[in-house]
């Protein structure tokens, strides 16, 4: 993103996250791209991927509220 001149804050990236997960449709699309037969948590691996991948990025956390599930 960067050589592309572009960025994004840790508040933009996790609205964006949270507005996906709260979908049905983004939460269904993922399947197709894991492993016949692997089984798996949308929401335990939401909460990695905000964890490990997105805490580190500049700026403040998201202020909204997460998305039911």
């Amino acid at each position: 993103m960067t050589e592309g001149g572009h960025s994004v804050t840790r508040a933009q990236f996790e609205a964006n996250l949270y507005d996906k997960a709260g979908r049905r449709d983004f939460r269904g699309d993922i399947v197709p791209l894991l492993r016949p037969g692997l089984t798996w948590d949308f929401d335990l691996a939401l909460e990695r991927v905000l964890g490990v991948l997105i805490a580190p990025l500049p700026g403040e956390p998201w202020k909204g509220d997460p998305p039911e599930s």
